[in-house]
């Protein structure tokens, strides 16, 4: 089973891996670094579930697709280059650490 023909026709969220049952999707990624929905044919037993998840595929409105996805990314240059989130992993990841870090001094 094929989730889509065009990148374009994904968005990358793993919405589809989430749904699958027979642990047929998983995100692969391509040579540019961003992760797509790849399907194993030998695991997948057709059901269509993958697609019915698949904010791309529902053909919602674009009124209320816009209400579903929000965006960030690192305002470092070299940051946001790093990777295919944005820097938004890293930035969100250097920000958990650094909290939990001043949390643990402020107990002490």
């Amino acid at each position: 089973m094929r989730l889509y023909e065009e990148k374009s026709a994904c968005c990358g969220c793993g919405a589809c891996v989430d749904a699958c049952h027979a642990d047929a999707v998983c995100m692969a990624k391509d040579r540019e670094g961003f992760f797509y929905p790849h399907v194993n044919g030998r695991l997948c037993d057709r059901c269509g579930r993958c697609a019915s998840v698949c904010p791309v595929k529902k053909n919602m409105p674009d009124a209320e697709r816009r209400h579903q996805y929000f965006g960030a990314q690192a305002k470092n240059d070299e940051l946001r280059y790093s990777g295919s989130s944005g820097g938004i992993r890293i930035r969100g990841c250097r920000g958990l650490c650094c909290n939990s870090l001043k949390e643990a001094k402020d107990e002490k």
